[in-house]
């Protein structure tokens, strides 16, 4: 689907997208998928979706 590739800035593929809410998250290249799960999972990925949380919602709040 060419909107989501727009929407989730592919460029490359293979790029394996994991979504949270508002946030997501990419990685692309010649990688595994268990390389691509166990870095979803790490606490790295999840410190970086809620950074980018606290950005939106940031952003947000001084639009209004």
């Amino acid at each position: 689907d060419p909107t989501l590739f727009k929407e989730y800035k592919v460029k490359v593929v293979p790029t394996f997208v994991q979504k949270h809410k508002n946030a997501y998250q990419r990685i692309a290249g010649n990688v595994s998928l268990a390389y691509v799960l166990e870095k979803f999972k790490s606490e790295e990925f999840e410190e970086r979706v809620k950074a980018s949380r606290i950005k939106e919602q940031k952003f947000q709040e001084d639009a209004e």
